[in-house]
This record gives structure tokens, sequence and C-alpha cells, in this order.
């Protein structure tokens, strides 16, 4: 029989029962002293943990006190985790228990075999549509029917519908910088008939500020959530829930103003709020066959890959690709393809930080 296979049968009672250790104080006096039973607890000092114990006695009659076991409720206890202090300011961040619908989103979440299209429920839809004065006949019609094939598509995926911003048009609707929405253009289209009459609204004229328009989406976009990100880490919730976005821009010419450091700039902000690599994406489409448009779009692609910063941009040309015209279903797979990309390419960053694992995943 082993050393501690049968605890000390008490004088009165035939079963086996755990004594309590007697506790003495620093001062030599014990509980046990005046009552012999049922001995009160000492007087726990600051700081200090007085864990209870058992006396287990082993076959030759000798004493041996050890720990008690947890009571139930402190065994079912969940353990504390361990998690660092967040540092205000720092890109360093703490993973949240609950993930936001943003951190949710995997490239099996976006391709689904029976619906190629599952990827826009997780994002905001924003179309910048060229009204220059190049845009007039063929090239106008063909934008427009090509939105109107869009929108339906859209809204059955997600219920806020499209957003529609025109390079030159400006609509009367405000703001809501509260929100991440830029004003002077047209939110929630979720209809044909509505998008329809927008298009009714609208003659093109005038030239191209492709950057200006860029500017009034991305710079209240990345405003919001830069705050959004500020409050989380204050609140220790490391998971900004803020909807990711993908502005499809359609062109036929080359942008008269500055577009570059527009993208460049806001993809820096980004970068400085450590937001996903799909929380902006950027996709260039030529309508038409402009050489002009072309040379613009293929430049673009390549001067923000020297930039040093995240890649958020993609650029089509429609010409060579075996159409002759851009279609609804094209463009949401170009669009689809940039987002897979991203998270491709964030998957594969996620594991190069990890630590270097054997066969069988030990190191």
């Amino acid at each position: 029989m082993g050393l501690f296979s049968k605890f000390r049968k008490s004088k009165k009672e035939s079963s086996v029962r755990p004594q309590l250790a007697s506790t003495t104080s620093s001062s030599g006096y014990s509980a046990h002293d005046d009552f012999g039973c049922n001995p009160s607890p000492p007087t726990r000092r600051p700081g200090q943990h007085n864990p209870p114990v058992i006396i287990l006695s082993d076959p030759d009659g000798r004493d041996h006190v050890v720990d008690a076991p947890p009571s139930y409720s402190e065994a079912t206890k969940p353990a504390a985790l361990s998690v660092p202090a967040a540092r205000l300011g720092s890109n360093v961040r703490n993973a949240s228990p609950t993930p936001s619908a943003a951190s949710a989103i995997t490239v099996e979440s976006v391709t689904r075999a029976e619906d190629p299209y599952a990827f826009l429920t997780s994002f905001d839809t924003v179309f910048v549509i060229d009204d220059s004065y190049s845009m007039k006949g063929s090239n106008w019609k063909e934008v427009r029917a090509l939105l109107e094939s869009i929108t339906p598509i859209c809204a059955d995926h997600d219920s806020d519908g499209v957003d529609v911003y025109f390079l030159n048009y400006k609509s009367s609707q405000a703001p809501l910088p509260k929100q991440g929405k830029p004003g002077l253009g047209f939110r929630n289209i979720n209809s044909h008939r509505r998008l329809s009459s927008i298009f009714e609204q609208v003659q093109p004229s005038l030239a191209t500020p492709i950057g200006q328009t860029l500017q009034r989406i991305l710079k209240p976009y990345t405003a919001y959530y830069t705050e959004q990100a500020r409050k989380a880490e204050l609140r220790g919730d490391y998971e900004i829930d803020v909807k990711p976005m993908n502005i499809i821009v359609i062109t036929d010419g080359a942008a008269t103003d500055e577009v570059e450091s527009v993208i460049v700039n806001h993809a820096k902000k980004l970068d400085k709020a450590d937001a996903p690599a799909y929380q902006v994406g950027i996709q260039f489409f030529q309508v038409g066959k402009d050489s002009r448009a072309r040379d613009f779009l293929r430049g673009l692609d390549d001067d923000l890959a020297e930039n040093g910063v995240r890649d958020m941009v993609d650029t089509m040309s429609w010409e060579g690709r075996g159409s002759r015209s851009l279609s609804a279903d094209g463009i949401l797979k170009t669009v689809l393809g940039a987002v897979v990309k991203r998270l491709d390419r964030r998957r594969l960053s996620e594991e190069s930080r990890r630590p270097n694992m054997g066969p069988r995943g030990r190191f």
C-alpha cells in the first residue's frame, strides 16, 4: 500500500475523513488550543494567500500536510488571460476575443461556388463615374447600361445598395461624417428606376478630376476609420468594425489632376491605423479605347507600387480581354479577384510572422 493510500480514521467515526491542519500564528498561538475543532481562519496579511490544507497519514502513522483541492467554484472558474496593456499610439494591437465583421472576412467567405457575388455582402460598393466631356455618346450609354445591370446584383447582397459619385456633377446630398460618408453624391441606390433617374440628371461635360473625387470619398472614410480605431484602443477592444469599401472608377481618359498623391496619402493613414489590407480597394476600369487612358492606368499602377505603401489599387484596360466592352460580370469578378489577392497577401504575411515549425507543427 502506497504512502498516501489512506486517511487516518477518526476515533469516533469509522469512515475515512481528512483533518484540517492547525494554523499557528507568528506568536505561537494555535486555533486548536481553545476549541480543538472548527478552527477559525487566521487573519490574512495584505497580499497573503493561505490555501486550505488536509492531513494524510502513511501506513507508519506519520502525518503529512498537503494542499487541499480547490473548491468547485474555483476549479470551474475560467483562467485569466494574460494580455499586455495596449500602448496608445502603438501600431501593435491585441486580438479581440470576438472578431468584428471586417476581421472575419476570409477567402472562403467571399468565394462560394453557389454564389460568385457573395463578397458584395462584406463590402460597401462605391462607383466613381467619369462624366467629362469625352464621355458623350456611346461611352456614356455603355456606362449607364453597365450600372443598371450591376445595381440589382449589389442590392441582392447588400440592402445598402451602391453609392455613385460623378467627377463633375454634384448633388445636394449632405455628408455624414459620423458614418464616414461624403456628400454631393448619391447613396444607397438599390433600384434600376432610381439609377435611371440619376442618369437623366447628369450630362457629360468639363474635365476629368479623378484625384479630387477620390479625396472627397477617402478623406471622411479614413478619418472615420482612424477615429474608430482610436476609440477601440481606448476600450481595449482591438477590432474595428468598419465595413470595408471597394471603389470602382470607370473612366475613358487620363485624369486632369493629381491622383497618385491622394491615394498614397490615404494609404499611409490606413497603414498607420493598422487597417486590414482589404479595408479599401480602388479598381480603375477603362471604357473605350483611348490610348491615353490605357497609359494613365498602367502608369498609376506602376508608380504606386514604388511608394512603399499598401497595395490597394488595381487597374484594368479592357482592350485585348476578349470583350468589346465592360460587363457587370467582368467588373465584379475583377473586383473579387482584387479582394482575394489582398486576403492571400494578408494570410502569407501572418504566416511569415509565425515561428518556424517542423513537419508536425513542432519547433
